[in-house]
């Protein structure tokens, strides 16, 4: 409000024909701005870079390929059941955002 005034002031009043429309254009653009300069805050990452971690041991599923089988089935094993409870659209819907 105050930097519409501000510049409510320092126009001529020759210029304005309208006040209601000038005050209004003014604020609105003001806020505008005022939204894109918040956007463009939330875009930029001000905290520190981190560097991706490094793998110092060994995987467990590379330690352990039987267990990976088995997790692997249980987790296909759990998605049809997952599946098998929906409704037909529901399973229609889910499968077309999984691809």
């Amino acid at each position: 409000m105050q930097e519409t005034y501000l510049r409510y002031q320092t126009t001529e009043p020759a210029i304005i024909h309208s006040l209601k429309a000038y005050l209004t254009t003014i604020l609105t653009r003001l806020c505008l701005d005022h939204l894109q300069l918040a956007r463009r805050k939330r875009e930029q990452y001000m905290g520190p870079w981190l560097p991706e971690p490094i793998l110092t041991g060994e995987l467990p599923e590379a330690a352990n390929p039987e267990k990976h089988v088995e997790t692997e089935e249980s987790i296909s094993l759990a998605f049809l059941v997952l599946l098998e409870q929906l409704q037909p659209f529901e399973r229609a819907v889910f499968l077309l955002h999984e691809v």
